[in-house]
């Protein structure tokens, strides 16, 4: 199993399609789980298939996955005025 620490620095590429989307160095993180929950933020706008890339280079590996990631469901803007037509299902 692959360990961070939070002295190593990571090299994180999110690419889907072919293109990359997100390439970033990141320094200070303790774990992988701490590693994906950074790039789920950063990823918030992308869905289909993607492909991770971890490269540790203060301790020499290399990892990669393939994710599915659904779009996120969007959340309905009200302006905060009641609607007349709630009341009748319209």
């Amino acid at each position: 199993m692959n360990k961070i620490t939070s002295t190593d620095t990571i090299f994180a590429t999110v690419i889907r399609r072919g293109t990359t989307c997100i390439s970033t160095r990141l320094t200070g993180m303790k774990s992988i789980s701490e590693v994906m929950d950074y790039l789920r933020k950063c990823m918030s706008d992308l869905a289909g298939l993607i492909t991770i890339r971890l490269r540790n280079a203060s301790e020499g590996w290399t990892m990669s996955h393939n994710i599915m990631l659904r779009p996120q469901a969007t959340v309905p803007v009200t302006d905060g005025y009641p609607s007349l037509f709630a009341a009748q299902g319209l």
